[in-house]
């Protein structure tokens, strides 16, 4: 498991350990202070899949915008049909 974040990291530009410390016991401000929570296995691979949903909304994105020649927009419903269409073909949701 470790080496899938280490690929990840790498890809994204971010160092492992920070990344799986936010994961795993992210830092909360309650009031004024900052308190650590710990975190289940169910909520850290929600929030993986939350994140994994939105960095391939925004590359697909960004590769409709090359293919298409335009400038980008910010609620493209276009990109976002093809993004579903996407999801349920090849991912299978």
């Amino acid at each position: 498991m470790f080496v899938v974040a280490q690929k990840a990291c790498r890809l994204l530009g971010l160092p492992v350990t920070e990344l799986t410390k936010a994961f795993l016991k992210p830092r909360i401000k309650v009031g004024r202070d900052f308190v650590t929570k710990a975190q289940t296995k169910e909520q850290v691979l929600s929030k993986l899949h939350c994140i994994d949903k939105a960095i391939a909304t925004s590359s697909l994105a960004v590769i409709s915008v090359a293919a298409n020649g335009r400038e980008p927009q910010r609620c493209d419903i276009n990109i976002r049909k093809k993004y579903r269409q996407l999801e349920t073909g090849v991912m299978g949701h």
